[in-house]
C-alpha cells in the first residue's frame, strides 16, 4: 500500500468524526457508566433519579400468579416501567424464586407449590422463606416457560438491557438452603458459574 493510501486511511477518522476525545476532571463523585455498575430498585423512584440503570427483582409468584397467566400490568405498575422508558433509562432483570424475608412466605406461585411441594421451609439469621426443589422436572419445565414469557413481552424495545443469571438460591445468587441439591445438577450444561439445566437468556441489548 502506497504512502498516499496510508495518509488517506489516517485522515478518514478525522474527516468523518470517527475519533472523539473526552477530557475528564477528577472528582469524588460516582461515574455513571452506561448499563454498568449499581442499579437501584426500580420500584423506588427516589433512589433512581441519578441512575441510568434500574433493577427489577421479579419473583415467580408475582409474575405468574396463575398457571400460564402472566401479570404484565402488575409488573409494569410496580416497577414504573413506562416512567423509566420516558426517562430513557434501562433495566436489568433478575427472575427470583426465593427472597428471605421477615415472615414465612413463598416466592414461587401457590399453584406451582401444590404441584411440586418438595422444597424446604427455612428460618435463618438473614430471613425466612421457602427454598424450592430446583431439581424437580416440572419445576424446570415451568421455569423455562415463565422466563421465555418475559422475553416475549419485553422484546419490542431495548428497555431490558439484560437478564441476570438468577433463579437458583436465595435472592437468585446461587446458594439454596438445601445444599444437597447441587448434586442433582452434576453433568448438566452450566450457565455462568451455576450449573443450571435449562437455558438462561442473557443479552446486552434487549432479548
Amino acid at each position: 500500500m502506497g504512502i498516499a493510501a496510508w495518509l488517506l486511511l489516517a485522515a478518514l477518522p478525522y474527516r468523518y468524526r470517527l475519533n472523539t476525545t473526552v477530557q475528564f476532571t477528577e472528582s469524588g463523585e460516582p461515574i455513571k457508566n452506561p448499563l454498568t455498575g449499581y442499579a437501584p430498585p426500580a420500584e423506588n423512584g427516589a433512589v433512581c433519579a441519578d441512575s441510568n440503570l434500574v433493577y427489577i427483582g421479579l419473583t415467580w409468584a408475582d409474575w405468574e400468579p396463575e398457571e400460564s397467566v402472566y401479570a404484565i400490568d402488575t409488573l409494569e405498575e410496580t416497577y414504573q416501567i413506562e416512567r423509566w422508558k420516558r426517562e430513557h433509562k434501562h433495566a436489568l432483570l433478575r427472575f427470583v424464586c426465593d427472597i428471605p424475608g421477615d415472615e414465612m412466605h413463598k416466592d414461587i406461585p401457590e399453584w406451582l407449590y401444590q404441584k411440586t411441594g418438595e422444597g424446604t421451609d427455612y428460618g435463618t439469621s438473614y430471613g425466612k422463606g421457602y427454598s424450592p426443589n430446583y431439581a424437580n422436572a416440572f419445576f424446570r419445565q415451568k421455569h423455562q416457560e415463565a422466563v421465555e414469557a418475559v422475553t416475549v413481552d419485553y422484546n419490542e424495545d431495548d428497555f431490558i438491557a439484560y437478564v441476570e443469571l438468577g433463579s437458583l438460591g436465595h435472592w437468585g445468587n446461587g446458594i439454596p438452603t438445601r445444599q444437597k441439591e447441587y448434586g442433582s445438577f452434576r453433568g448438566l450444561r452450566p450457565a455462568g458459574s451455576i450449573p443450571w439445566p435449562i437455558p438462561i437468556i442473557s443479552t446486552t441489548q434487549g432479548f
